[in-house]
């Protein structure tokens, strides 16, 4: 009997493959830090008081939603994008030289279409929904 005759391990080992061949690329982990979610995260909080205040009643779901969508896509492309950009210092600094660009976890050219990629996005949600 083959070892690949069961999907699953057949499934296992493209997977194993793809890692082995892919090995020094950046993990799904250093894009996520890249795109600093806890700052992104006072700023929805910042935006979600405004909207609040901005009010007399109840913010419609909607836009409470699909606006914040579009202000967390937009501050997690600033961020990767200040990523790239500040690579040489972050490489010298302490506080910063564990940074995923500064250390080589992740190249300047994998890391490229990050910061334009999203800030497309919200503006297709602004225009579609807001």
């Amino acid at each position: 009997m083959d070892k690949y005759t069961n999907p699953l391990t057949r499934a296992y080992s493209q997977v194993t493959d793809l890692s082995q061949t892919f090995g020094n690329t950046a993990a799904w982990r250093d894009y996520y830090e890249m795109c600093k979610p806890r700052v992104v995260m006072l700023m929805l909080l910042c935006t979600l008081v405004g909207m609040m205040l901005a009010t007399t009643g109840m913010v419609p779901w909607d836009i409470l939603i699909f606006g914040n969508l579009g202000v967390a896509l937009v501050a997690g492309s600033a961020a990767a994008l200040n990523h790239l950009i500040d690579a040489g210092v972050d490489a010298k600094m302490a506080r910063t030289e564990n940074r995923p660009i500064a250390t080589g976890r992740a190249s300047n050219q994998a890391q490229l279409p990050a910061p334009r990629a999203p800030p497309t996005a919200p503006c297709f949600v602004h225009v579609a929904w807001v």
